[in-house]
């Protein structure tokens, strides 16, 4: 009997070390990454440094981080939109003002209503980015979803999603640079949301020679593929959607329900990125957008801006691919802004 469980120990033993081997590399990498650690930490975390990034691989939860922090901290103004305005600052505000960028939160334009309503404060002030493609019936009728910004913490979901994306290839071992940060994006690149919700590219700012900035940085390789192929946010149209002019009314309605002062725009493409979507003729819905959402917004007494064509405020040098501004870009804005008599102009640099 003795010698049996010797044996059964041996044999059990020897696939359980193999396992091990396996298993364990992958599990100490995403326990170090910090992907592990709940959003209210990394909130805390985030929230009482200066230069702590938060950029995760495996898991999203970008958009149940920039909820959780917007309740934590009350802004006084509020920067709400997809990617396309996380390019604010808090630097470019008054240092008596509590600015946060929820840039990234969105995908289609219910899902702001679904931000806002889900708030307990609400800001005083909110620069609300609309994205041009909001307003083709081509790319907006393939997202209707509503957003989910309550978040489950689920270590052993996060880990299984681990070594998933191991498995597939998606994540590789790769040596952290930036060990402050939070996530494996922000720890092995340096990308990823600063304290503010802004987000910081380093790959692209600070490897100008890489595979991977050359897809994006001018002459905006990948922008132009989207062009020429009409996918990808760039679908063709000839004129507005409807119901996206419903769902702009009914994010007014609310606002003005709740006293928050809205100062819309329309973010920029690259000069040349505009440029040829008009040489294409492919686009005349864009050109629809201020003349139709100018007078709506006028009737609620909120501002509206255009910078589509961004030309008077930036060079192709200062975009990080062909729809995105660097800082630079969004500094511009703010200060164009301002120099509108906007009701924001008080509080920017």
């Amino acid at each position: 009997m003795k010698q049996f469980l010797q044996k059964l120990i041996i044999f059990v033993s020897f696939p359980l070390i193999i396992l091990l081997f396996i298993f364990l590399p992958p599990f100490f990498l995403i326990c170090r990454s910090g992907e592990l650690i709940p959003i209210n930490a990394i909130i805390r975390i985030q929230q009482s440094s200066d230069n702590v990034l938060v950029g995760t691989a495996i898991q999203n939860i970008d958009a149940q981080l920039k909820f959780e922090t917007t309740k934590i901290i009350n802004p006084d103004i509020l920067a709400l939109g997809t990617s396309r305005v996380m390019q604010f600052r808090r630097e470019y505000f008054n240092d008596d003002v509590v600015f946060y960028n929820a840039g990234g939160v969105v995908v289609n334009l219910m899902q702001y209503i679904d931000f806002i309503t889900a708030l307990e404060h609400n800001p005083e002030y909110v620069i609300i980015g609309l994205d041009q493609y909001f307003f083709n019936e081509a790319y907006t009728k393939g997202d209707q979803s509503h957003a989910v910004y309550a978040y489950t913490y689920d270590p052993i979901k996060i880990v299984v999603n681990g070594f998933k994306k191991m498995l597939q290839k998606e994540l590789t071992y790769q040596p952290y640079i930036y060990n402050n940060n939070i996530g494996l994006t922000a720890k092995v690149h340096g990308d990823g949301f600063r304290k503010d919700g802004s987000y910081f590219y380093n790959r692209i700012i600070n490897e100008p020679n890489s595979d991977y900035n050359s897809k994006f940085v001018f002459p905006f390789e990948d922008t132009i593929k989207r062009i020429d192929a009409g996918n990808a946010r760039f679908e063709y149209g000839e004129d507005i959607y409807r119901e996206s002019i419903k769902q702009v009314v009914l994010l007014l309605n609310e606002c003005k329900r709740r006293n928050i002062n809205v100062i819309a725009f329309i973010p920029p493409f690259a000069p040349y990125v505009n440029l040829k979507m008009e040489e294409s003729g492919n686009y005349n819905y864009v050109k629809k957008i201020h003349t139709t959402l100018y007078p709506i917004f006028e009737q609620f007494d909120y501002e509206f801006y255009d910078f589509t064509d961004s030309s008077h405020l930036s060079d192709d040098s200062m975009y990080l691919d062909g729809f995105h501004g660097n800082d630079n870009v969004y500094h511009n804005i703010l200060l164009d802004i301002k120099s509108n008599n906007s009701i924001l102009g008080r509080y920017i640099k």
